[in-house]
């Protein structure tokens, strides 16, 4: 499979397929990732995953299932193709909230605002998207537990708004 991308999310879900899957190419448009050094480290460890640096999906082919992708390169402007039985893409990320606006408080990318407890600015709404952040989270620290690595523990400080259990 081929996982789209050089973020975070990108790179998480793609040392994830690992887990389900011969192999994955991870495809980023730049020649270096965003995504944080911490989860670079780990996924350039992973010997199960490929790169192809600075390219671009030209698109994905198939009659009803994905066959291979049509890759360009942003260097040379080579096009070649790719046969994958699966593509995720993850470009970007946008909050899906604009049907919230009017209703709780949005920041200037479209996020919803909460408190330490998930609170929004509407009375008895919550925001539970940080309940896959942290889904992700304890993926990472059991990733890097089977990967015999000591995960850094870095406990909530009171002074984040959040006590701390003693």
């Amino acid at each position: 499979v081929a996982v789209v991308g050089g973020g975070d999310s990108a790179l998480t879900e793609g040392m994830y397929l690992t887990r389900v899957t011969d192999g994955v190419t991870i495809i980023h448009r730049r020649d270096e990732l965003r995504a944080a050094k911490e989860i670079q480290a780990r996924a350039f460890k992973n010997p199960k995953i490929d790169w192809i640096w600075s390219t671009q999906v030209v698109a994905v082919e198939g009659d009803g299932a994905v066959r291979g992708l049509r890759l360009k390169d942003l260097k040379t402007g080579e096009e070649s193709f790719l046969e994958v039985g699966g593509v995720f893409i993850y470009i970007g990320m946008v909050p899906n909230s604009e049907f919230l606006r009017g209703t709780v408080e949005l920041d200037g990318r479209g996020y919803v605002v909460t408190d330490a407890a998930l609170r929004t600015s509407a009375e008895a709404v919550w925001a539970v998207g940080e309940g896959c952040t942290a889904a992700l989270e304890v993926e990472a620290y059991l990733a890097r537990l089977d990967a015999g690595e000591a995960p850094e523990w870095r406990p909530a400080r009171e002074e984040e708004g959040v006590p701390s259990q003693k």
